[in-house]
């Protein structure tokens, strides 16, 4: 009965009660940051400010092609796993 009591009053963090983002989704939303930190390079006079944008703009672009990379991984992944399953079943 205590241990319900406190179960009730601290209930414990699942795993994976937040779920991770598509890798998809995150491409997107990394792109439009990239646009974002072009429009706001663009728009600012500020040496320090410029420089702070080029710094990010590089990020979001190593970032972007981490992306990429592994979308690609995951799509070229799944077939072939796909593939040894059916060899598998068939032998």
């Amino acid at each position: 009965m205590i241990l319900n009591m406190f179960s009730q009053m601290f209930p414990q963090e699942k795993e994976n009660e937040h779920p991770t983002p598509n890798l998809t989704e995150l491409l997107v939303k990394t792109r439009d940051e990239i646009a974002m930190t072009e429009d706001m390079f663009n728009l600012t006079d500020d040496e320090d400010l410029m420089e702070c944008t080029v710094y990010k703009l590089k990020s979001l672009q190593i970032y972007y092609q981490y992306l990429l990379k592994q979308i690609r991984c995951e799509t070229t992944v799944v077939p072939i796993a796909r593939l040894q399953e059916k060899e598998v079943i068939s032998s």
